[in-house]
């Protein structure tokens, strides 16, 4: 995607979607992707670490995501509440890691 931003001349702000709890891109690779493309054609084109929908990232992988970004100072892009299934899904793993952190 970086090269055919490149090629076509246009400005963008690009990231893949990274998740661990299926076989899919990594945030590894997600790393290798920022380090071989970002600010290529003289800075027009921005590489940002992307994580897929929340049900199919660990904790973990988030957490690495996030430090990445912050690392490299650029973005982090994440799919987020696309439905009420996840939103409600969402809100049930915060009351049971609550409930972990109170004991």
């Amino acid at each position: 995607m970086a090269d055919a931003a490149k090629d076509t001349g246009i400005r963008a702000a690009i990231c893949s979607e990274a998740l661990d709890l299926a076989v899919s891109e990594t945030i590894e690779d997600n790393e290798k992707g920022f380090l071989s493309k970002h600010n290529l054609a003289d800075g027009r084109i921005k590489i940002w670490f992307g994580v897929e929908w929340i049900p199919v990232c660990s904790t973990e992988m988030l957490m690495k995501a996030r430090e990445l970004a912050t690392k490299y100072k650029t973005g982090l892009h994440i799919h987020l509440n696309e439905s009420m299934w996840e939103v409600e899904a969402g809100q049930k793993e915060i009351r049971k890691e609550t409930y972990r952190g109170s004991l």
